[in-house]
């Protein structure tokens, strides 16, 4: 009996220790506070908090390089307005002259802008894509090496650059490029429904593998990295750019980085179709260009009101570690988030346990 009775004090002794221990991590827990498991529901916490983290870590990360993507080509959509709309006081001019060499004079000028505007167009580009191309985020499916030996893997050619529209693709669309290596020849050619649209060929001038080729009038560039004979097909999807805008399962949208080149805003790089007809194109292409601007400031917008994801993340080893009550986060509805997520998924389970222990105390005390 004796022996019981000490069983019974030591084992009363450990629940009531144990007791207080819950009645601490509940307090802690429902005041928003986390520690790195020192219970199976502190372990299940952390986890929460650290998926919740990761998450956010991945939307700030997108937000930053979507919204400088967007920005990049801001850039490139105003220097294009201004250079149109020098070209279009060009044209005003060439209606006001009489004489034939002014006149040419002036169409020079005007010309001049025009190739210096599609250069530029083809020229510009940011984290290694053509960003005003009309293609940029145009994706390689798949390559086949019909003969020959080649190792090409999606990084060796970037197809950023093709205007998939100018050549009938339509949004979403698949189109192949056709390669072939012969000697210190290469030669691509885009096929559309099994029609050659437009082919380019261009020479290596250096023996050293790899060697980057630009085909320029195309918009790729290819990366050989073998002096062999080659013949390949590429499949290319015309895919949109991807902008992720919160945390939300739909809060994205897919859209298309519409082409800047002059060529597909419908001007030509001459005026023999009459200063008329070409300051009516240059009237249109103005207003296709602000209109793109508008669709193009919203989104940036749009992405900009989530800022206060980047304070969120600065403050994620303050979420695991402190009370939720000491971080500095704008955004209120992420700090309710985390706590109900704390209260809901732990409070009862520590409420319930603290109420066993607390029968099993009664039953000894009996």
């Amino acid at each position: 009996m004796k022996t019981s009775k000490i069983s019974s004090t030591y084992t009363l002794k450990e629940i009531s220790i144990k007791n207080e221990e819950l009645k601490r991590s509940i307090q802690r827990i429902s005041s928003g506070k986390t520690r790195n498991a020192d219970s199976p529901t502190g372990i299940y916490l952390s986890s929460i908090l650290k998926d919740k983290v990761e998450k956010l870590d991945f939307v700030s990360q997108h937000l930053t390089k979507t919204t400088n993507t967007l920005q990049k080509y801001e850039e490139v959509l105003n220097s294009v307005i201004s250079s149109i709309e020098d070209m279009k006081i060009i044209v005003e001019r060439s209606t006001q002259v009489n004489e034939p060499d002014e006149f040419k004079k002036l169409e020079k000028a005007y010309t001049e802008r025009f190739l210096a505007l599609r250069e530029n167009i083809k020229k510009t580009r940011f984290l290694g894509k053509s960003i005003a191309s009309g293609g940029y985020s145009n994706a390689v499916v798949k390559i086949e090496i019909t003969s020959g030996s080649a190792n090409l893997i999606p990084p060796d050619i970037n197809v950023s650059g093709i205007d998939f529209k100018k050549y009938g693709v339509q949004e979403f669309g698949i189109f192949q490029i056709k390669i072939s290596k012969a000697g210190n020849s290469v030669q691509a050619a885009i096929e559309v429904n099994g029609n050659t649209v437009i082919t380019e060929t261009k020479d290596i001038l250096i023996d050293n593998f790899p060697n980057t080729v630009d085909f320029e009038e195309i918009g790729m560039s290819l990366n050989i990295n073998t002096p062999e004979d080659f013949e390949a097909t590429v499949y290319v999807k015309a895919d949109p750019l991807l902008a992720i805008f919160g945390e939300g399962e739909n809060d994205f949208e897919k859209f298309f980085l519409p082409s800047l080149d002059p060529e597909s805003l419908g001007l030509t790089q001459d005026l023999s179709e009459g200063t008329e007809v070409n300051l009516g194109r240059i009237t249109e292409a103005l207003r296709k260009l602000s209109e793109i601007k508008g669709n193009l400031g919203e989104k940036i917008q749009r992405l900009s009101s989530r800022n206060d994801m980047n304070s969120v993340i600065q403050t994620k080893h303050k979420i695991l570690g402190s009370f939720l009550s000491e971080t500095d986060m704008p955004s209120e509805a992420t700090i309710l988030s985390l706590k109900q997520t704390i209260l809901q998924a732990n409070t009862s389970v520590l409420q319930r346990a603290i109420a066993m222990l607390s029968q099993g105390v009664d039953m000894l005390r009996r």
